[in-house]
Order: C-alpha cells, then structure tokens, then sequence
C-alpha cells in the first residue's frame, strides 16, 4: 500500500496498490464475484444514491451495501479487510495535508458499499451525506471499457484510473464519474468498473452499522505494510 498525498489544488489521500496480491486474489476478488454473480447487485434506487434538486437520481449502476448482507460485518472479506485502513499511519498521512482532517481518527461509524459500472452507467455531481469517504477502484485485466474517470467537480481534476487504486477525502468534495463505455455490452458480465466505497463519520451512540470502536486507529498486524 502506497500513501500519497496531494494539496494541489485539493487536500486528499490517493492510495496506490491498495489490496495485496493475496488480499486481492484470495479474499477480495472471490467475494465480489460470488456477489456479482448471486443477483445481490441492485438498483440504483436502492443503494441510497444522491439526488439532484427535482428529486431526479443522480447514478446509473448496480451495488449492494455490505452492511445489509451480512448480520455480523466481519463475515464479510470487504469488511475485514478494510478494517486495517484506519490505522496510525493513514490518520498521519491524511491528517498531513491540514489540520481539519485530524476528525478522520474520531470516526467511529462505517458503511461499505459495492458498485458496478457497466456500459452506459454513470454517476453525476454529488457529495456524500458523511464525513470522508474512501474509493478504491478494481477491474479484470486486460480492461475492456472505457470512461468511468473519476472527478472532483470543484477544481475540475480527474484523478489517475489504476486498477487497485484508491482515494480518501472529505466527504463534502463534489465528486462524479463520467460515463462508461464497454467494449462487450452484455450485461453483468464482470468486465465493468468496479468500486468499494467506504463510508466514515462520527456518530455520539454508535448504531448498529458501528464497525469500531472509540477513537484511536488500530495498530497494524504483522505483515502489512504502509509506505
């Protein structure tokens, strides 16, 4: 996993390599297909998408939230693994680019949500009813669409498309993704532009969707490492 922090022209944290080989062969990839290909992926409509002023959706794809499939989260491979992004080093990292990111490490409250996007699927202007949000971007190689670029609207910068690649940033960032083109349109068959959104925000009781506890990150296992 690689930290790289950007100020210019907006704070966030971009993450390169975000899963392990391991990580991503042997849990991640195996749970999304197994989702994928299990008719769990639904609407747009009921994956609490942003709306724009008349009401009218503001996305075109399919996904799930984590959270409403399983009872116990750490069933989850997603979950699990994802537990281990807020930790010491991130916080540091994020907490580097100013001082109003030090409410990162208070976050106590989580949702993780997986979306597809297949041809024609987009997501217009938003931002996210949260405190930071985390995107981590996956497809099977070689690539077989185009499109699906990620943009913050407010400075108009589109973000580097790499396969196991991430971004964390505040939540309040109008963010969008352009329209994907694929190159084989029958639909769902796992070609698209994948993307796991982690949700965070600070919340006085936590509620059931509450994946840890008090405010200090855990500190990391044996065998991850963070550059």
């Amino acid at each position: 996993m690689i930290l790289i922090p950007s100020s210019n022209p907006l704070p966030y944290l971009r993450v390169e390599d975000f899963f392990t080989d391991v990580q991503l062969n042997q849990l991640i990839l195996p749970e999304i297909e197994y989702l994928s290909k299990s008719s769990k992926l639904r609407s747009a409509e009921d994956t609490g998408a942003a709306r724009d002023r008349d009401g009218k959706i503001a996305k075109k794809n399919s996904g799930v939230f984590i959270e409403e499939l399983y009872r116990d989260s750490s069933m989850s491979e997603i979950s699990t693994v994802l537990k281990q992004f807020w930790n010491a080093k991130v916080c540091g990292a994020i907490e580097s680019l100013g001082p109003w990111n030090r409410s990162f490490r208070q976050c106590n409250t989580t949702a993780t949500l997986l979306s597809y996007y297949q041809d024609g699927d987009y997501y217009l202007p938003h931002i996210d009813d949260c405190h930071y949000t985390l995107l981590i971007w996956l497809w099977k190689e070689p690539r077989q669409f185009e499109g699906g670029q990620f943009i913050f609207n407010d400075t108009k910068e589109k973000l580097p498309m790499k396969n196991n690649s991430a971004v964390l940033f505040p939540s309040c960032y109008s963010h969008s993704v352009n329209k994907v083109t694929m190159k084989d349109q029958t639909p769902f068959n796992g070609m698209g532009r994948y993307t796991i959104s982690r949700f965070y925000w600070i919340t006085q009781n936590s509620g059931d969707m509450c994946t840890f506890n008090g405010t200090h990150p855990i500190e990391l296992p044996d065998g991850v490492n963070i550059v």
